[in-house]
Order: structure tokens, then C-alpha cells, then sequence
């Protein structure tokens, strides 16, 4: 019991939820033991050189496992090590495009903005006719996303009140089980 006397003293002054816990080596064989009871089940035998904590900490930190390339002290007073060469490799040569593998996609071809005279004649045919220029068309004929389209030209209220009647209607008329299939799909497009 006079072993684990330090042992005790230090954990004592840990305090919280880890102070009644050690972790103690005896004989090659790891035991988990509060400070009460179970410690007084354990036989002490006279042999026993030690009782070591399994994690030993010390004020430095864990030893380096790899070579310290570099250190240099930073204003706030700490010190940077770096594992890994700061410096280039002596045989680094760059490379030419023409050496590189091929693309995975086309490079992106940049847009040109549009002016305003094509802007406002987007929203002109927008709303002469809504149904032959949708949002596809019009992107596709002056060179933009279809977000663009929506923005610049919206589509007149009429129309939408057209749309949203179409789709009640299709609704209406489906079956209990089409119904349900487009209810399941909803909620699991919630859910991701």
C-alpha cells in the first residue's frame, strides 16, 4: 500500500470524474481500480518493484518520432519545428502544358455579360410568349444560365396561374397509387 502512496497524492490533486480512476500495471497485467475499495482487494506483494501509471506525461510532450528539419521562433514566443524540408527539392523543373495528362472536362468557356439591349429583349419575348420562351430556350439562344433567365425575365403571373392550374389538374385526375408514389418521392427528397 506505501507503493501507491504518490500514485494516490497525484491523482488526488487531479480531481473531477478522472480522480477516482488509475491505471495501474501489476506484473504485466493492466488493471482499471478506484481509489476505494478494489485497492484494498489487490494483495501487495513484497516483490513488487513499482506501480506505473499506463500514460506517463511529461512537461515537453511525447519524443519526436521523426527529424526536425527546421525551427524558428515565432513573435507570440513559441517555437515552429518542421518535420518535412521547408525548401524546394534541386530537381524540381516545371512542366510544360503539352506534358500534362489530357483534361478531365473541357476548361470552361467564360460567358460574355450581356448588355442591356439583350436583356430587354429576353424580357420581350418572355412575355409576348411565355410557353415557346421558357427559361431553356432563352438561355440557350442568348448564351446564359437558366438562373439568369429567371431572374432578368420572369415569367408573367398569368402564366404561372396557367402552370400551377395544369398541375392541379394532372393531379386530379392520377390514381391513388401514382398519388402516393409522388408523396413518397417528396418526403424522401425532404429527408435528405
Amino acid at each position: 500500500m506505501a507503493l501507491l502512496a504518490p500514485v494516490r497524492q497525484a491523482l488526488g490533486s487531479c480531481g473531477g470524474a478522472f480522480g477516482p480512476l488509475i491505471n495501474t500495471r501489476v506484473r504485466g497485467l493492466h488493471h482499471t481500480a478506484s481509489l476505494g475499495k478494489r485497492l484494498s482487494r489487490f494483495s501487495q506483494p513484497e516483490s513488487l518493484t513499482a506501480v506505473q501509471p499506463v500514460v506517463q506525461y511529461t512537461p515537453l510532450g511525447p519524443p519526436a518520432a521523426s527529424t526536425v528539419y527546421d525551427r524558428r521562433n515565432l513573435d507570440d514566443g513559441s517555437e515552429f519545428r518542421s518535420r518535412v524540408p521547408l525548401t524546394a527539392p534541386t530537381s524540381f523543373v516545371p512542366v510544360a502544358e503539352a506534358d500534362l495528362p489530357p483534361a478531365l472536362r473541357p476548361p470552361r468557356q467564360k460567358r460574355e455579360r450581356l448588355t442591356t439591349a439583350q436583356v430587354k429583349e429576353m424580357q420581350r419575348l418572355r412575355a409576348e410568349d411565355p410557353k415557346t420562351w421558357n427559361q431553356k430556350r432563352l438561355s440557350e439562344a442568348f448564351g446564359c444560365s437558366r438562373y439568369f433567365v429567371a431572374i432578368a425575365a420572369p415569367a408573367p403571373k398569368g402564366h404561372i396561374e396557367t402552370l400551377c392550374q395544369e398541375y392541379e389538374d394532372a393531379w386530379a385526375n392520377m390514381g391513388w397509387k401514382q398519388r402516393l408514389i409522388k408523396l413518397n418521392r417528396v418526403k424522401r427528397r425532404a429527408l435528405w
